[in-house]
């Protein structure tokens, strides 16, 4: 089992002329409450699970093995974004069964094979590119790693240089053995993270995957805060994810908690129940123009039926004290945006209904 070290202050970020700020009090409330939820499977944690559990897995993969860890390298492919999780890799894992060769990596996949295997699986998402990131990386691995990507952790490599070994840089090509195509920071920690859960290598704590859901969660709550940034408007910028990354390793770091924990807490919570959330639903999205697709919000009067989910979810979050606004995740997928639509609302009958 590889070990990922982490030395001091190796993935500390600068954060330019303070655009972001981290509130380190609003990270102990938030991260703290989740995590303790996390680990005591209370209310949501109780209810929903992460996609990649072992009955989502093919039965012909052993837990933890070398086909695990191929498995899960080409299921980051499909983790960013565009596509539900858990319907990536259930159609992942009938592929893998279809077509279990295309999994351990060879210099001789053509990209024609490749995509015809994703897209009569269910995969038509992103097909064509990720075919193309499928040969190379599968070509580099064999040329360079023994076809195996669990090498890319030997030597007890730090994160810094565990994303020196994975992004790819300028100078990266197909023939160089660093830098694998679709990998920037999110799905360096995205493999960190799939690696960690299935006991591939050693658990230590690491810079989050920041998506969508986390960023969410830490504008929402506070806990990250953009500068001159305000309602209706974009805070997504790099500034902000390198932010996150710290945040999140940081904080688990001090308070020797699991960056598992973390990690699951703040991607269910998001994904589960501020999705249902009627303010962060959109609409419009289906006639696409690209980034320029006008988006509208979700019109809502609060019916009995918004009312039931707002009681079934929001009301019941261990953190809904500290949620401030509604982040729709239409703007971030189809234009780009972490965009701030307004306060969080809630049931103007939750006023009489509980006097």
């Amino acid at each position: 089992m590889s070990t990922l070290t982490l030395g001091p202050n190796k993935n500390t970020v600068c954060l330019e002329m303070n655009i972001v700020t981290i509130n380190w009090g609003k990270a102990d409330l938030v991260f703290g409450r989740l995590t303790h939820a996390v680990r005591t499977r209370s209310f949501p944690f109780n209810e929903v699970e992460v996609p990649q559990v072992k009955k989502n897995i093919p039965n012909s993969i052993i837990w933890g093995s070398y086909e695990h860890a191929l498995f899960l390298f080409v299921v980051c492919y499909y983790m960013r974004g565009g596509i539900k999780s858990k319907t990536a890799i259930l159609a992942m894992g009938d592929m893998y069964e279809k077509y279990t060769h295309l999994f351990t990596p060879w210099v001789g996949f053509e990209e024609k094979e490749i995509k015809q295997a994703l897209t009569g699986c269910g995969l038509n998402y992103a097909a064509t590119e990720v075919a193309r990131f499928w040969r190379i990386n599968a070509a580099k691995l064999a040329r360079f790693w023994d076809s195996d990507p669990r090498k890319l952790f030997e030597h007890n490599p730090t994160y810094e240089e565990l994303c020196r070994r994975i992004m790819r840089g300028s100078k990266d090509t197909e023939h160089t053995p660093n830098g694998f195509y679709g990998f920037r920071e999110k799905m360096v920690s995205m493999l960190v993270y799939f690696y960690m859960d299935a006991r591939i290598i050693s658990e230590t704590t690491f810079p989050l995957p920041i998506d969508f859901h986390l960023q969410r969660l830490m504008v929402s709550h506070g806990v990250l805060q953009v500068k001159d940034t305000g309602i209706g408007e974009n805070h997504y910028s790099a500034t902000l994810l390198a932010a996150g990354r710290e945040v999140t390793h940081a904080w688990c770091t001090r308070n020797n908690t699991s960056s598992l924990d973390l990690a699951n807490a703040l991607w269910l919570l998001s994904s589960e129940l501020c999705n249902q959330h009627p303010g962060n639903r959109s609409t419009g999205g289906r006639n696409r123009d690209g980034r320029s697709t006008i988006l509208t919000p979700f019109d809502y009067n609060w019916t009995e039926v918004h009312q039931n989910t707002y009681d079934r979810t929001c009301r019941r979050c261990p953190v809904q004290d500290t949620c401030q606004f509604q982040i729709p995740a239409a703007h971030y997928y189809i234009q780009g945006k972490l965009h701030v639509r307004s306060e969080r609302q809630q049931p103007p009958q939750l006023a009489w209904r509980f006097e």
